[in-house]
């Protein structure tokens, strides 16, 4: 009965039954309290008839409430900008509760909805700057066409979020500087890494693949020593990242990496020795890249690996076999430089019953490449377990023994 008075009122229209406004507002009291998901968000619906301010606010409470919210985003859509007056009244009474999703909504309000959302850089509370900064590290994955976004604005609204007191709203600054121009993205990131914040200074070492030069590398090495695990562990990550660059780069890049190998966290250990694989993999410098090498990269490779048996990387990853977090790196990285020690334990692991160790145990056996191991690869394929990962070791084994 309730679904059907809520039809007619959405197909009839209020002025038919001479509603008025507070006569609305009880009707969509009534069916929050009783009525079922249908019926509330035909209610909602019905009520887009109405240019009253308060039926905005009516959208913005529902915007809340998880049955019906979808229903009140789109109301709030098809207002447009006669809600956003009764949105900063919500947005002001708790920040941190409203003003994200919020803000949300209004991205996808055309221009004037983004341009409303960047007025939050420019609030005087803390909680609605630290909120716009917020929403802008998730804004590329969303409908706002940067086009509607003032850049000018944006950019002056992040380095103020960069400069907060807040180191929450700091760390959504840095997040989000992809949308600043390259000078001073470049400045903000070398601030941001001699942050007092820890957080601050991970966020910062997670973009700095923006940075404009090769000094980035410099700042990558220096962070390696930082007090806080976290800010070493994304110190690694990032040196690992993109080997293929700036390989005049790559002794000081992989000599810090080797240097948290014996790091107090295991963690970092962990990190630090898979930062190094890309190095000594088969595949070589370049990934899953199948371009060939430069000269200029090859030897950067070379150097690389005469720096890994220099300082018995080997030896060092043969101990961290014992280790929970890293012994699974550890024997990757022993398979890829041919270890002997662990020839024997690639082929145990190949006809191991726990099929996660088989399976890597037969993809590391075709890195390692010794010959050795064709007949338990074949016998593999006849048995069809693993088939076509064993067929692929096959092909680097014997691809490597004729040469090719």
């Amino acid at each position: 009965m309730r679904w059907l008075i809520a039809t007619a009122l959405l197909a009839i229209g209020q002025s038919a039954f001479g509603q008025s406004i507070e006569d609305w507002l009880e009707q969509y009291r009534f069916a929050t309290k009783n009525g079922d998901t249908e019926s509330r968000n035909l209610t909602l619906k019905a009520m887009l008839d109405h240019r009253d301010p308060r039926i905005n606010r009516v959208f913005l409470d529902a915007l809340f409430d998880p049955p019906v919210s979808n229903q009140a985003k789109w109301c709030l859509i098809r207002v447009g900008g006669s809600a956003f007056p009764e949105g900063w009244k919500k947005i002001e009474s708790d920040p941190a509760k409203f003003a994200y999703y919020v803000f949300w909504v209004w991205t996808q309000c055309g221009p004037g909805g983004a341009r409303e959302v960047v007025k939050g850089f420019e609030h005087t509370s803390e909680g609605v700057l630290r909120e716009t900064a917020h929403l802008f590290t998730e804004l590329r994955y969303g409908y706002v066409q940067l086009e509607w976004l003032p850049m000018p604005d944006v950019g002056r609204g992040l380095l103020r979020a960069m400069n907060a007191e807040d180191p929450v709203t700091r760390r959504y600054g840095v997040k989000s500087m992809i949308y600043l121009k390259q000078e001073d993205r470049d400045r903000a990131l070398l601030k941001a890494g001699q942050d007092p914040d820890a957080g601050v200074r991970e966020q910062s070492l997670a973009v700095m693949y923006l940075f404009s030069d090769e000094r980035k590398f410099g700042i990558m090495a220096s962070a390696t020593s930082d007090v806080d695990a976290k800010v070493r562990t994304m110190a690694l990550r990032a040196l690992g990242l993109e080997p293929w660059s700036y390989p005049q780069t790559a002794s000081l890049r992989s000599g810090a990496i080797i240097n948290c190998l014996k790091d107090v966290d295991p963690q970092v250990r962990q990190v630090a020795l898979s930062a190094l694989l890309v190095w000594v993999s088969p595949r070589g410098l370049y990934g899953y890249s199948t371009k060939p090498p430069s000269a200029e990269q090859m030897a950067a490779i070379d150097s690389v690996r005469a720096l890994l048996r220099e300082k018995k990387v080997a030896d060092t990853a043969y101990l961290l076999l014992r280790d929970a977090v890293a012994s699974a790196t550890a024997l990757t990285y022993l398979a890829y430089v041919a270890d002997e020690r662990v020839f024997q334990r690639l082929i145990v692991g190949c006809e191991s019953k726990t099929n996660e160790v088989s399976r890597n145990s037969v993809v590391l056996i075709g890195a390692f490449g010794d010959p050795r191991a064709l007949p338990v690869l074949r016998r593999m394929v006849e048995r069809n377990v693993h088939r076509s990962e064993a067929e692929e070791s096959i092909k680097q084994i014997e691809a490597r023994t004729s040469g090719g």
